[in-house]
């Protein structure tokens, strides 16, 4: 699968360069040159299809809610304006997040890693229910929760992320906690938490016994 790409709008260009470099860190991701104002996006819109903007709200020559009306790209709002009418705006006009200045770029990369998700989720639908939409909905929310776990517990669902991404067949609790290097209770209580956001896919497989078993897989 070809990289996610992403335009970075700001007119600050060590702030644009932290945000690329924040892209760049991630496998399936692949940064834009950083432009600094709505015109320059716009061309750079002409010249390239994004999969996502991440544009700041305010640039010289207008706001960043004004460039959601032109384009089809997906968009993350950066803002340091926290009125609920600017939020309301910058949603109304299909943003699918806004990030509040200043905000560590560990937020950033949930986010992206959350896109990711969205992504998957709704590519790799072969038409749309009511349920594919739901899961993608929240796997955008896991995100925004991630951002705001304890270190150590974004470490472990990291871990278990890793270990179900190389398992396509998926593996039960155990199966995890074994591979990850977890306590079971650990791995089960991170899966079952991941699985309800929307982040794993939960099935029940029947044995040879005809008890069922939870085995979870990577979205």
């Amino acid at each position: 699968m070809s990289a996610y790409t992403v335009l970075v709008v700001d007119d600050d260009y060590r702030v644009a360069g932290l945000h690329c470099e924040a892209v760049a860190s991630l496998p399936g991701f692949r940064a834009l040159p950083p432009v600094g104002s709505l015109a320059a996006a716009r061309a750079a819109l002409r010249d390239a299809t994004p999969d996502l903007l991440l544009v700041d709200q305010y640039v010289p020559d207008g706001l960043g809610t004004d460039l959601l009306r032109e384009t089809d790209a997906d968009t993350l709002l950066v803002t340091a304006d926290r009125s609920p009418r600017s939020t309301r705006l910058a949603l109304a006009r299909g943003a699918l997040g806004v990030l509040y200045k200043p905000f560590e770029a560990s937020e950033l990369t949930s986010r992206l890693t959350a896109y990711a998700r969205f992504r998957r989720i709704l590519d790799g639908a072969a038409e749309m229910d009511q349920d594919v939409a739901d899961r993608a909905l929240r796997a955008l929310a896991v995100g925004v929760r991630a951002a705001q776990e304890p270190a150590a517990e974004n470490a472990t669902l990291v871990r278990l992320r890793e270990v179900l991404a190389a398992e396509p067949e998926g593996l039960t609790a155990s199966q995890v906690a074994a591979k990850a290097g977890v306590s079971r209770p650990t791995a089960q209580r991170h899966l079952a938490a991941a699985a309800r956001g929307g982040e794993f896919v939960l099935e029940l497989k029947y044995g040879t016994t005809g008890r069922p078993e939870h085995v979870y897989g990577a979205v």
